[in-house]
């Protein structure tokens, strides 16, 4: 990047964006985002796995309602996949 910046200060033809860059960048934005999905996902059954040991019920409780947190957290983040990207 740096060197096209030269380039072009030089006085050099900055070659133009190519057509594929922006559904790459959205592919990647894409795919960053699914793997937020699957990370809430799992921190959702690592909550529940922890919450099945607990023998306090408050515990418990404080677990499960984190786990239905992470599990909000990934619906919406999904959802913003959906909407963002209606043609996949």
């Amino acid at each position: 990047m740096f060197a096209a910046i030269r380039r072009a200060r030089r006085g050099h033809r900055v070659p133009k964006r190519h057509k594929g860059t922006e559904r790459v960048r959205q592919s990647f934005a894409k795919t960053t985002a699914m793997r937020k999905v699957l990370e809430y996902e799992g921190e959702a059954a690592e909550c529940r796995k922890l919450a099945a040991q607990m023998k306090i019920p408050e515990q418990r409780k404080r677990l499960e309602d984190m786990a239905d947190v992470w599990d909000r957290l990934a619906r919406e983040r999904r959802q913003g996949i959906i909407e963002n990207n209606p043609a996949s």
